[in-house]
């Protein structure tokens, strides 16, 4: 069995009462790696069913898992790299909103 290492760098942005809103950046590319680091340190991501977010309330109005690319860069074989970003999902904002308000 050949084990694989995998990174991820990861930021607190906001504390809300039972949750956070955390930056994760993956330094390698593994299946699931977000899903699994983020169960792997206590926090499983919200909606996460298979990663350990099982008996967790989950807030109203979610259904589906609250993780968005926001901003994703490509280098190309040439050395060029392109960065685009998005704004999050109206759900995701609309959640946020809820959650601050408490």
């Amino acid at each position: 069995l050949k084990v694989k290492t995998a990174t991820t760098k990861y930021t607190l942005r906001a504390k809300y009462n039972d949750y956070s809103l955390i930056d994760l950046t993956p330094l390698t590319g593994r299946t699931h790696q977000l899903r699994v680091h983020m169960a792997q340190l206590g926090h499983p991501i919200v909606g996460d069913k298979l990663y350990s977010f099982k008996r967790q309330k989950i807030p109203r109005g979610v259904h589906r898992q609250l993780l968005h690319a926001y901003s994703l860069s490509l280098k190309y074989p040439n050395g060029k790299q392109i960065t685009r970003t998005i704004g999050l999902p109206q759900d995701f904002e609309k959640t946020l909103s809820s959650l601050a308000r408490g």
